[in-house]
């Protein structure tokens, strides 16, 4: 068995995306959200809202939500992390797996390209490290992601999740998949994102208003940032395929020529 396991934060795209790219792969797909943010204002479960979207891969898909475990002293963000990963190894114990099933952790942004991917990756616990497109396909990072991991059952339950994340730099890795990160509206990402940073300088980033004129600078900065990002053109026509509508399938492992 195959069971992809992944953090959801209102990234509706990227998850169409995922659902489409993994669905003939996996067996389950176990899709944790919380319903508050890491600051710990209550927020509304998303994907329950919008899962018509979604029916077309129902039938493998386990939701799962629950509310974060907050601290109010430094380092809260990975309290409410580790309370997202205790949510998915909570839902595997109860899915009577074997100790080699065949496990994924990752945000639902991190997708990973199964054609690179073998069954000595999860054996060993592996890293994949993947392209990272920032904000749309027009950006594609110099340096790749290291995102999902690739483990088994026996694995989770002697580390733990939370480790093998923290890990995943050492781990042995697989040139695998693609990180589509904040393919949102910029606007909506900072101001929705259900992570919801603003908070942890709330002094500054204070209203959705500041947070648009915030956003609209950055916007107008990436349309000619060159520090950081790959040179070359892009098939817009070819990215809008692959991203949006998936007609092409799967994703090639770079859009930049």
């Amino acid at each position: 068995m195959l069971v992809d396991c992944f953090v959801f934060h209102n990234e509706m795209s990227a998850l169409e995306t995922r659902l489409k790219e993994l669905y003939s792969h996996v067996d389950k797909f176990v899709l944790v959200e919380a319903d508050t943010t890491y600051d710990g204002t209550s927020k509304n479960l998303n994907y329950d809202e919008n899962k018509g979207d979604f029916s077309t891969w129902s039938d493998k898909i386990v939701h799962v939500s629950g509310t974060l475990t907050h601290n109010t002293n430094a380092g809260r963000l990975s309290v409410a992390q580790d309370s997202h990963y205790s949510l998915i190894k909570d839902k595997l114990a109860t899915m009577s797996l074997s100790s080699t099933d065949q496990i994924m952790i990752s945000d639902a942004p991190e997708i990973p390209d199964m054609s690179k991917i073998s069954d000595s990756h999860f054996t060993q616990t592996s890293t994949c490290s993947q392209y990272f497109y920032e904000y749309d396909i027009n950006h594609l990072l110099r340096d790749d992601w290291d995102g999902t991991i690739l483990t088994n059952w026996s694995k989770i339950q002697s580390d733990g999740i939370t480790a093998l994340r923290m890990e995943k730099g050492r781990l042995f890795g697989v040139k695998s998949g693609w990180r589509l990160s904040s393919f949102e509206a910029a606007a909506d990402v900072y101001y929705d994102f259900s992570h919801n940073y603003a908070s942890f300088i709330r002094h500054i980033y204070n209203g959705r208003d500041r947070i648009k004129t915030l956003t609209t600078t950055l916007e107008k900065v990436t349309e000619n940032i060159t520090d950081g990002i790959h040179s070359g053109t892009v098939d817009e026509s070819k990215a809008l395929e692959v991203i949006s509508s998936h007609a092409a399938g799967s994703i090639p492992p770079t859009l930049v020529s």
